[in-house]
């Protein structure tokens, strides 16, 4: 029994110090970049921190006034990058689009629903949508949407003032 016990406790040590090994440096991908960042908490990253907070913009408004308009934390072990400047998200989403088009899915969706639509799409799937979708929000689509758009928002705060 002592044996069992000592082999059990022995696969154990281990397979923390393994995990241990490999994890440390997923930990340190910000700080190899120079990206500051709230410190992660080991196997939980930063969700304690925004478990605290209970919403996780407040927890993001928060870090960016810390840490500046970019900075990393930690879902568990998985990076995320925060880009709050506006010159950068322009270069991201326009210029560089291409490859930025796999974006996780909204925690709370239905993951086995088969949405097909541009917050849900990747790859080849979101490439297509985009390039349809895409001229639709020209300059001067927008510029001819403007009207339509401000006489919608007018009636809408007139209902909501009802």
């Amino acid at each position: 029994m002592f044996l069992l016990t000592s082999i059990l406790l022995a696969l154990l040590l281990i397979t923390v110090i393994t995990y241990l090994w490999h994890i440390r440096p997923t930990y340190e991908f910000f700080k190899n970049l120079n990206i500051p960042g709230p410190p992660p908490i080991l196997f939980f990253g930063n969700f304690l921190q925004i478990i605290k907070t209970r919403r996780l913009s407040l927890t993001i408004k928060k870090w960016t006034g810390k840490y500046g308009r970019i900075f990393g934390y930690f879902e568990g072990h998985t990076p995320i990058l925060v880009i709050s400047d506006p010159d950068i998200l322009q270069d991201v989403f326009i210029k560089s689009f291409s490859n930025f088009h796999s974006r996780r899915l909204f925690p709370l969706s239905d993951q086995n629903a088969k949405l097909v639509n541009m917050f849900t799409a990747s790859g080849l799937r979101w490439k297509r949508q985009r390039f349809v979708i895409n001229p639709t929000f020209s300059s001067a689509k927008l510029k001819q949407m403007t009207p339509l758009i401000h006489r919608s928002v007018l009636t809408f705060m007139k209902k909501m003032s009802e």
